[in-house]
């Protein structure tokens, strides 16, 4: 198990009868008209819920860390605000050896559960920095159904373009073309770059200004999520290491391993150092509303009275937290083992808990100091 260093900056009939007889044909008559008329007001019932009603629309979460790039290595950072409102800044750099991956960046964004898209619109601000803008060929924004297909909703070329406002989308636009594309049932978004050299590594910085994805309120299902948490294996946890900016000529001196069930972590506390987390991270974002999360930890004896501090922190994906504590070791009396149980439900406020993406168990140095034993941390349990 790896221990990672961080820099103290917490930031989708036809029917054939045959009759012989009138009083028969009248009948069939009758009975299609009604059925007609029966077809044709549900028809106009299912068309009138699914027209373009902008009242009916409503911001869904895109945020700047659900963006991944699986072609161009990408640093993210947030200039103001994660959801709408502000500016996200993408520098570009590509360490793949690979040729395939020259001349092209792509930023794709994947959703919680697949998304419907009809009636939904569009909306942001691209600019480019002169070294980006002197390579980008074309930029061009694209959809991928479940099935894997892609539809391009627009390409421009150069870096002429600098505002896209997009849709609403209706479900017929999606099925005039050579294969059909499942507006309803929509996996992701992508941004793609191509380079005006293919050969050369694509590079830059591109600034994304006020991304707005609203959808149609009456389409319940693009705010469910049926991923629920499971108890991680202890091995699958990070811990990692909060330290001022300045960590040069700095040893680490913590130790940590599976022991067990429990992630065994020994604090040798120094100057530069804030904090050690242990961090259960879920691949996708998990449904977390109607949880208990129960959490035990064994404290060791010379731990108690100093200034350490246990918390527990869930994290949803746009990076907003809640944090409970759970023990403050300054008035902890009794060593040894300890469960302390969190209802979820109660921090909803703080938290989207629909879609959390991290839960993390803080071991806070305060003003400790030293060598202070080992804590032991069990994998948190959770019921529901």
């Amino acid at each position: 198990m790896l221990l990672t260093v961080c820099a103290q900056k917490l930031k989708k009939y036809r029917a054939r009868t045959t009759c012989s007889s009138h009083i028969w044909l009248v009948i069939l008559l009758c009975s299609t008209l009604i059925c007609c008329s029966v077809c044709n007001t549900a028809a106009e019932s299912f068309s009138t819920e699914l027209k373009p009603d902008k009242a009916k629309l409503t911001d869904y979460p895109i945020y700047a860390r659900g963006w991944k790039a699986p072609l161009t290595s990408w640093a993210m950072e947030v200039e103001a605000g994660d959801l709408g409102g502000g500016t996200w800044i993408f520098n570009a750099y590509n360490n793949k050896s690979s040729s395939t991956d020259r001349g092209i960046a792509t930023l794709v964004h994947q959703f919680p559960q697949p998304l419907n898209l009809i009636n939904a619109t569009v909306d942001f601000g691209v600019s480019f920095d002169a070294t980006l803008e002197r390579q980008v060929a074309t930029f061009s924004l694209s959809m991928v159904d479940s099935k894997g297909r892609r539809y391009r909703l627009e390409t421009t070329t150069g870096t002429d373009k600098t505002q896209f406002q997009l849709g609403p989308f209706t479900a017929t636009t999606f099925t005039q073309g050579r294969v059909a594309f499942d507006i309803s049932q929509v996996h992701s978004i992508e941004l793609t770059i191509v380079g005006r050299n293919t050969t050369a590594v694509v590079s830059g910085t591109l600034f994304i200004d006020d991304f707005h994805l609203q959808v149609d309120r009456r389409f319940s299902e693009n705010f469910e999520n049926s991923i629920r948490p499971q108890t991680m294996n202890p091995e699958n946890i990070r811990v990692l290491l909060y330290t001022d900016d300045d960590t040069s000529q700095y040893d680490v001196l913590h130790r940590h391993s599976v022991s067990g069930r429990a992630l065994a972590i020994t604090p040798v506390w120094q100057y530069q150092e804030s904090a050690l987390v242990s961090s259960s991270l879920w691949d996708k974002p998990t449904n977390f509303t109607g949880v208990k999360i129960t959490q035990e930890f064994s404290l060791p004896l010379l731990a108690l009275g100093s200034s350490m501090a246990l918390a527990l922190e869930i994290i949803d994906i746009r990076g907003d937290y809640a944090i409970v504590q759970l023990a403050n070791l300054a008035d902890e009396k009794v060593a040894g083992w300890k469960s302390l149980t969190v209802d979820t439900d109660k921090l909803a406020k703080q938290v989207d808990l629909k879609h959390v993406q991290e839960v993390r168990i803080w071991l806070k140095r305060n003003s400790a100091d030293g060598y202070l034993g080992e804590f032991k941390l069990l994998p948190a349990v959770f019921s529901y």
